[in-house]
């Protein structure tokens, strides 16, 4: 978030609370339009991954302030390795030899 754009959205809580209103009005079209199971778990269960999910988000952008642009580019492109390397390791799976040099966007 290198130039304008760090000086156009100073406040990371505003981002975060744009974003999780969006995806809320996006969830609640859909349930509206769509036939749901049962939830059989409290709603309050639920609130501990969002509380999660909201403050890793937060931090996630706050993070993102002190990040080069091109430094999170190239995070962004490398982070399938490890992911790759772990896949191979902790759960033995195998992966084309072409897949670790070239990142197919699925």
């Amino acid at each position: 978030m290198d130039g304008k754009y760090v000086e156009m959205f100073k406040d990371s809580q505003f981002i975060v609370l744009v974003n999780r209103v969006l995806a809320f009005a996006f969830a609640f079209i859909y349930i509206l339009f769509t036939q749901q199971p049962p939830h059989r778990a409290p709603l309050y269960k639920y609130s501990y991954c969002s509380f999660s999910n909201v403050m890793s988000s937060w931090c996630q952008y706050e993070a993102l302030k002190y990040v080069s642009f091109p430094t999170q580019v190239l995070s962004k492109a490398t982070k399938i390795i490890p992911v790759m390397l772990m896949g191979k390791i902790v759960s033995k799976k195998s992966y084309p030899t072409y897949e670790y040099v070239f990142y197919e966007i699925p």
